[in-house]
């Protein structure tokens, strides 16, 4: 037993041996009023470098909240030919993703460490001034695409490119908020001004406005009871849209709900869509088909399962292609 300790004490001091200050004190060698940085460690070079990025990037994670549908679509947009101008402008050293779907930019592994056990430490760090100026020209990079999306939402006399232009602007509003919080933890007290008239409440308030404007109407087969409209109706409510008779887009299909016999205590339901939405000049520009099944001690909460599942997945896959939709009538 005490040769068991004794071989533990030398492992640990062979560990600790010429180990560098930065690995318990990255602030010996990285001021925190000049960097933001973070240790971590792992059995080869590369888990220790993505344990030091994860580390810093929960430095950001309580106040970013970008949704990755917005940062896909941001991607997208940003990327069409009339904005490709910023996307070669906006190159930086290098960056991280993080959970929320944003991104890190100027993101470097300053040091690597690997003692004699084999353990490899990491530093990752961030520098605040030059950083602090890659974030505040892609917010403008951002602003003057947004401007725009937002003059052409203007200048556009037609609903649906109303609001497409508005919807957007309102991606690169949504993804300037989030650099914008960012910025104020690499260099707190930094602020960035918006061009009047084009701050994110004002962005928002025309969207909302913009989507109000075009009206969907519905027509689904085979629902004697309507519980398929009120779905229908309860999500695009949700969304912000409005129901009419007559709508600028038509959702038709239909929706079912089958009883099903699983030879089990439990009642289940097999639930099913199949559902389009076209122009008024009857272009399709949304199809949605799934199935699925919900279970339950009565069939009545079965159903009631079963519809809160169908909307859900309506809601997601619908938002996903109708923006889709609208985006690709700005993207030229």
């Amino acid at each position: 037993m005490k040769s068991f300790f004794l071989t533990l004490l030398f492992a640990a001091a062979l560990a600790a041996q010429d180990k560098p200050a930065w690995i318990d004190n990255p602030q010996s060698q990285y001021s925190s009023a000049k960097y933001l940085s973070a240790v971590g460690g792992g059995d080869t070079r590369k888990s220790a470098e993505s344990d030091a990025a994860a580390k810093l990037t929960m430095i950001f994670q309580s106040t970013i909240r970008a949704e990755q549908a917005v940062t896909d679509r941001y991607k997208e947009l940003f990327t069409s030919p009339q904005n490709s101008t910023y996307e070669q402008q906006s190159e930086v050293t290098k960056n991280t993703s993080i959970s929320s779907g944003e991104t890190l930019y100027n993101f470097q592994i300053a040091e690597t460490f690997t003692d004699n056990l084999g353990k490899t430490y990491a530093l990752a760090v961030i520098e605040r001034g030059p950083t602090a100026e890659i974030y505040e020209k892609k917010i403008a990079e951002n602003e003057k695409v947004m401007t725009a999306y937002v003059n052409a939402f203007t200048g556009a006399s037609d609903p649906v490119e109303k609001y497409a232009s508005i919807n957007a602007a309102a991606v690169f509003s949504t993804m300037n908020e989030s650099l914008k919080k960012q910025l104020l933890i690499i260099m707190p007290g930094q602020t960035v001004q918006p061009a009047p008239g084009y701050d994110d409440v004002t962005i928002r308030s025309l969207l909302n406005g913009a989507r109000k404007n075009i009206p969907f109407s519905i027509s689904i087969a085979n629902d004697p009871d309507g519980k398929a409209v009120s779905i229908l109706k309860e999500m695009l409510t949700e969304m912000g849209f409005v129901v009419a008779e007559r709508g600028v887009l038509r959702i038709s299909g239909d929706i079912s709900f089958e009883k099903i016999d699983l030879k089990r205590p439990e009642q289940f339901v097999r639930w099913n869509y199949n559902l389009s939405v076209r122009t008024s000049s009857n272009v399709s520009i949304v199809s949605l088909s799934e199935n699925g099944r919900e279970g339950h001690v009565t069939y009545e909460e079965a159903v009631a399962r079963a519809a809160r599942t169908m909307k859900q997945k309506i809601k997601k896959n619908f938002s996903r292609q109708i923006d889709a939709y609208f985006d690709s009538l700005v993207k030229k």
